[in-house]
C-alpha cells in the first residue's frame, strides 16, 4: 500500500491521463473530471495532497481549494493553469489561499515529480513534527500529574492547627512546591519553595526539596535540618539550578515561630490583634555554589490564633496590562484588613490578584499556604 493520496482534478482527459501516469509508480493517484466530484470522492479517500485546475465549470480551482480545505485543513492543494492570462494575479490568489504552489501547464515530467515530492516531504516533516510533540505533551501530562501527586492535600488539620494552601501551575510542570508535616508534640513544620525555571529540571528539583524535607523527620522538621538537607542534595546539581525557600515551625505549647527563609519572598504572620509580622530573608538562595552559606534562623513569638501566611513570588510578581506589579504592598494589605482565614483568606488574595491582572494570563505559578 502506497504511503500517500493525490486527488487530481481537470476537466481535460488528457491532462488527468498525464498527470497519472507520471505519479502511479510511486503514489496512490485518484482522478476526476469535476469539481462537485472531487469534494466527494475526497471525503472517501482524504487524499494528502490534490492537484487542481483552475479553470473548471461549476467550480473553479480557488473555490474547489477552498472547500477540500474546509472539509480537511491538512489537505494540501497544487493549481494548475493552462492559461496564460492575469498568471501573477492568479499566482497572488494562490498563495493568498494557502495553495503549495502553482503550475503552469503544459508541464514538465521532472518539475511536477519534483514538487509532488517536495511537498509530501515536506508534510511528512510536519506529521513527524506533529507526532513529537504530542508524545512531549503527553509526558508533560504525565509529568505534572506525577508532581501534583508530590503535594500534599490542600487542606488538612495537624496538631491543632488549620492548612489551607492554593497551587496553580503556570504551565505544566512547574517549580513551586510546598509540603508540611507535624513537628514534635505540640509543633507544626511547613514549607513553601520556589525553583528556577520550570519543565522537566524544576520538577526533578522539587522532587529533590521534596525528599530533603523529610529526612529531617528525625530533627522534628527543624528549620534548619531542613535547610540542611535540601542543600546537601542540592549539592548534586549544577551552579545554574537554584531555588528560594522559606521553612517555618510553629508549636502551639510555646506559641513560638522560628524560621529560615533562604531568599524567598517575605511570609507573613497575622496577630488576631491584626498586627502584621515580616518573615524576612536572612539567608542566600539555596544553590550548589552557595551551599556552605549560612542561613540563620529566627524566632517570635506569638498570639494564640495567629494566621501564617506564605506564597511564592508569583503572587506580588503577577502583571497587568500596563506591565505593572501587584507588589507586596497591596498583598500585605489585604492580609492585615482581611477578617477571613485560611481557604477564604487564600481566595480573597487570589481574587484581588485577579482583578489586578484582568484578561492577563499568568506568567508564572502561584502557591499559597496558610496556617491558623
Amino acid at each position: 500500500m502506497k504511503e500517500w493520496r493525490i486527488l487530481v482534478v481537470d476537466d481535460e482527459v488528457g491532462i488527468l491521463r498525464a498527470v497519472e501516469r507520471i505519479l502511479e509508480h510511486r503514489y496512490e493517484v485518484h482522478t476526476c473530471e469535476t469539481a462537485l466530484d472531487a469534494i466527494a470522492l475526497a471525503r472517501s479517500i482524504r487524499p494528502d495532497l490534490a492537484i487542481v485546475d483552475v479553470m473548471m465549470p461549476f467550480l473553479d480551482g480557488f473555490q474547489l481549494m477552498e472547500q477540500l480545505q474546509a472539509e480537511d485543513p491538512d489537505t494540501s492543494v497544487i493549481l494548475m493553469t493552462g492559461s496564460v492570462h492575469e498568471a501573477d494575479e492568479k499566482l497572488v490568489r494562490a498563495i493568498r489561499g494557502r495553495a503549495f504552489y502553482y503550475i503552469n501547464k503544459p508541464f514538465d515530467r521532472e518539475v511536477l515529480l519534483t514538487l509532488v515530492n517536495r511537498c509530501l516531504e515536506q508534510k511528512r516533516l510536519q506529521r513527524a513534527d506533529l507526532g513529537h510533540t504530542a508524545r512531549l505533551r503527553k509526558q508533560l501530562e504525565t509529568a505534572s500529574a506525577f508532581q501534583r501527586t508530590m503535594l500534599p492535600p490542600d487542606r488538612a488539620t495537624l496538631q491543632g492547627y488549620d492548612i489551607a494552601a492554593y497551587y496553580r501551575p503556570c504551565e505544566q510542570v512547574a517549580g513551586d512546591f510546598f509540603e508540611y508535616a507535624s513537628s514534635g508534640q505540640h509543633g507544626l513544620t511547613v514549607l513553601v519553595a520556589d525553583v528556577v525555571g520550570h519543565g522537566a529540571s524544576a520538577a526533578m528539583l522539587t522532587a529533590v526539596v521534596k525528599s530533603a524535607f523529610h529526612k529531617a523527620r528525625s530533627e522534628e522538621y527543624a528549620p534548619q535540618s531542613v535547610a540542611c538537607h535540601v542543600c546537601q542534595d542540592m549539592s548534586a546539581f549544577g551552579a545554574d539550578q537554584f531555588l528560594t525557600m522559606i521553612c517555618v515551625r510553629m508549636d502551639r505549647a510555646s506559641n513560638t515561630v522560628e524560621f529560615i527563609n533562604a531568599g524567598h519572598v517575605y511570609g507573613l504572620l497575622r496577630e488576631p490583634s491584626g498586627e502584621i509580622r515580616e518573615l524576612t530573608s536572612g539567608g542566600p538562595v539555596v544553590s550548589p555554589c552557595l551551599s556552605g552559606e549560612a542561613r540563620p534562623v529566627e524566632r517570635v513569638t506569638c498570639q494564640p490564633g495567629a494566621t501564617l501566611f506564605l506564597y511564592s513570588d508569583g503572587v506580588i510578581e503577577a502583571r497587568n496590562d500596563r506591565d505593572e506589579e501587584y507588589g507586596f504592598d497591596r498583598l500585605r494589605t489585604i492580609v492585615a484588613t482581611g477578617k477571613v482565614t485560611g481557604q477564604d483568606l487564600i481566595e480573597s488574595v487570589i481574587a484581588d490578584v485577579g482583578r489586578h491582572i484582568s484578561e492577563r494570563p499568568s506568567e508564572d505559578d502561584l502557591t499559597i499556604l496558610t496556617v491558623t
